[in-house]
Parts: structure tokens; C-alpha cells; sequence
């Protein structure tokens, strides 16, 4: 037996062997550690490049994105309302303008009882407003029969429709008593600035009138404020009209006062040396529409 062993004591071998196996395993497990640990890092790394990719993907500032230029909405001035409404001291007022800058203004006189706002709902109106020209009417003061009232109202009222449509050419147009008051009117302001004048079946004997029909006399003299006497008669005016304008007449077809009548201004209007055309045709409520924008279409010019 070995002299360094006992009996059933540990062999040399066996003491060694436990000795050695000790670094290996501890070589091992620093291996799995140090891999764990390099795991962790890159773990960790990832999940801090995610954040701070969050956070600067919120916080960028926002991206501005322009519109190619077909796509740019381009501002425009408000629209002009289609019809404008004033109060003048002879009663209400109106004004359509057309699209763009007016060629000038169209003056659409009321015959006696006619609804003054109705005129711009005509033919003639919308016609005019399509070749350029601001169509103005109104009230003139009551019912108008070539009264003093009804021609002071005319003047407010052309006065007014310059002063929103501009300085542009006026022409007047009217039917029977609307046609009168235009007569009388240009008469009593010579200075009124009207270019050219539209008189379709125009009445100029106030006192044939009323010996055709005896109701309208009352009428009459209430507009006048009296009963117009023979000198008042609107035949009696032309001349004093002024000069320089074009005149318009339309002899009606129908009743043959009513054609003695605006033959009579017709033949007045030449007589004083007015440039005047006429024409023989039916005459309704309003002027007829290509007629009348023929006409005011040399007017402007």
C-alpha cells in the first residue's frame, strides 16, 4: 500500500480529478454569460433607436404640401348683388348691373299703373344686361302721367344709377305714359345727360285722352295736382327737348289715337331738327327686345 495512503481514504487521482474540472465549467458558464450580456446590449440598443425614432418622428415639424399651380384657388371681389335697391324721396329705386363694366345705363320708365320692380323681369331687360348695359327703374313719385312729380322722381332716379353704375352713356325707354313722362321729362331738365331716347306709343294729347276716356281725368289731375290744360299737352314740349340725341319712336298698330299720337312726336321731332327713326309695329307692356337693344347698342357707341 502507498505509504501516503490509508485505508479506504481517497486515491491521489481521485483528489486531483475535482481540481481540475472546476475551471472548465466555470469557463462554460462565463461563456453563456457574457453571450446573455451581448444579447442584453443589442436588445436594449434596438428598443432605444425605436424610441427615439418615435419621438422624433412626433416631434418633426409638419410638411408643407403645395398644390401644383392648376390646383392654386384663386380669390375674387364680392359679387355685386344682381339687383340693387335704394329709397329715393320719390319712391324705391332698382338697379341690375350686367357681368363687367356696364356700356351704359338703361332706364326703364313705368307706364301709369305699372309695377316699376316687374320692368327688370322683361325680355328687354335681361337683353339689355346681356349686351353690357345696367337697367335702373322705379318708382317716380305715384302713378306716372308726365307730372312735374313724376319728372323730379326721373331725375333722382338717373341721378342715383350714375352715381353706382358710373358715367356712362343713359338712354330712356318707356311705353304710352311711360314714354310721356320721358318726353316731359328731358323737356323740364334739359341737362339731365340722356343720350338717346325709346318711345314706344307715346302720348302726347292729355286732353284727347281724357275726352276718349273720362276716367282717366281724375287720374290725371290727381298726378298733376290739377287738370291739365291744353297748353300742358307733351306735344307742346319737344322744343325744348335738347339737342344732340337720338330718338327711338314706335308707332302702334292698334288705336288710331294712339297712332295720331306718336306719328304727331315723330313729325315734331323732325320738325326741330332731332335725329329721329320710327317704326310701325305692336306695342305691348314693355319695349320690344331686340328692338330696343339694337337701338341702344349705337347708342353707346
Amino acid at each position: 500500500m502507498h505509504p501516503t495512503s490509508k485505508p479506504g481514504g481517497p486515491t491521489a487521482s481521485r483528489l486531483i480529478a475535482p481540481t481540475d474540472a472546476t475551471p472548465a465549467r466555470l469557463r462554460r458558464r462565463h461563456r453563456v454569460i457574457a453571450v446573455c450580456a451581448f444579447i442584453g446590449l443589442l436588445l436594449g440598443a434596438a428598443i432605444i433607436l425605436v424610441v427615439a425614432f418615435s419621438i422624433s418622428d412626433t416631434t418633426a415639424p409638419a410638411r408643407t404640401i403645395i398644390p401644383p399651380a392648376s390646383d392654386t384657388v384663386e380669390t375674387t371681389e364680392p359679387a355685386v348683388p344682381e339687383v340693387q335697391e335704394t329709397t329715393l324721396p320719390s319712391g324705391t329705386a332698382w338697379l341690375a348691373m350686367p357681368q363687367g363694366e356696364p356700356a351704359g345705363i338703361a332706364i326703364l320708365l313705368p307706364d301709369a299703373t305699372d309695377d316699376a320692380r316687374a320692368l327688370l323681369d322683361t325680355r328687354a331687360a335681361e337683353e339689355l344686361r346681356g349686351s353690357g348695359w345696367a337697367v335702373a327703374t322705379g318708382v317716380l313719385g305715384g302713378e306716372s302721367w308726365g307730372s312735374t312729380a313724376a319728372s323730379e322722381g326721373l331725375s333722382q332716379l338717373k341721378a342715383w344709377a350714375v352715381e353706382t353704375a358710373g358715367p356712362v352713356p343713359a338712354l330712356l325707354a318707356g311705353v304710352g305714359m311711360g314714354a310721356t313722362t320721358g318726353l316731359t321729362t328731358l323737356a323740364r331738365y334739359p341737362d339731365l345727360g340722356v343720350t338717346c331716347f325709346y318711345a314706344a306709343a307715346p302720348l302726347t294729347d292729355l286732353a284727347a285722352l281724357v275726352g276718349e276716356n273720362q276716367a282717366i281725368g281724375p287720374r290725371i289731375a290727381d298726378a298733376w295736382g290739377r287738370e291739365p290744360g291744353a297748353d300742358d299737352n307733351p306735344i307742346l314740349l319737344v322744343e325744348s327737348l335738347p339737342s344732340g340725341m337720338t330718338y327711338r319712336v314706335v308707332v302702334p298698330d292698334g288705336p288710331p289715337l294712339l297712332a295720331e299720337d306718336a306719328n304727331a312726336f315723330v313729325s315734331a321731332l323732325e320738325a326741330s331738327g332731332q335725329t329721329v327713326s320710327s317704326v310701325t309695329a305692336a306695342v305691348g307692356d314693355s319695349p320690344d327686345a331686340d328692338d330696343l337693344t339694337a337701338f341702344a347698342e349705337g347708342c353707346s357707341r
